[in-house]
């Protein structure tokens, strides 16, 4: 009675729900959520979903957790009860306010997942860690392609100062400059720049 008051706290289950199944997998048994406790997490993904875009990591995790609780009833694995404990309390955590927090407790749950679910299930997660190491390739090259195209941008023709504040100009090209106490610009890549008489900026 214990164990089956602990699983209904862990998984929301109530009386009218068939208990946690379970799977033989490797000659062990494993517990799998409950169909509540599926749509108490598709409820949080969803939440995320209408609350902020750009919240992909976040989303996508719950929703990968929600593909893995249903293979977990559907292709067994080996979870314990302690183990849907701790991937519970991962998937809480997609509500701290630091993006590392968040980042640590994905990992810790996928931890479990990559020993515990089945082996269909660590094929699609080997698929997912494929298409987020490309995606994050894909993503730097771009970022790199813009960081070019901005450093062409700075060096290419004579540029003017167009306008200034206390701390700050800004040439004809959009370009940022710091002022210096001695009236130098030191412009975002670290050059050094002056004035002309002409308003034009020359770097070095």
């Amino acid at each position: 009675m214990a164990q089956e008051e602990r699983d209904e706290a862990l998984y929301g289950q109530s009386q009218s729900e068939p208990a946690p199944r379970n799977y033989p997998q490797n000659g062990q048994s494993t517990v799998c959520p409950t169909e509540q406790a599926i749509k108490n997490l598709e409820t949080s993904a969803n939440s995320i979903a209408y609350r902020s875009k750009d919240k992909r990591d976040e989303l996508e995790f719950l929703r990968a957790e929600i593909r893995r609780a249903r293979s977990c009833s559907k292709e067994g694995g080996s979870y314990t009860s302690q183990d849907w404990q701790r991937v519970k309390e991962s998937q809480a955590a997609q509500g701290n306010l630091t993006a590392g927090s968040r980042q640590a407790a994905r990992a810790a749950a996928e931890t479990i997942h990559s020993t515990a679910s089945s082996n269909r299930e660590q094929d699609r997660m080997l698929i997912d860690r494929q298409i987020r190491a490309q995606r994050a390739a894909d993503e730097e090259n771009e970022r790199e392609r813009r960081h070019a195209i901005a450093a062409a941008a700075m060096n290419s023709g004579p540029k003017s100062i167009t306008h200034c504040n206390q701390f700050s100009c800004t040439d004809s090209a959009g370009n940022r400059y710091d002022r210096g106490v001695t009236g130098n610009l030191t412009r975002r890549d670290g050059k050094r720049c002056q004035v002309t008489g002409n308003s034009q900026v020359n770097c070095w």
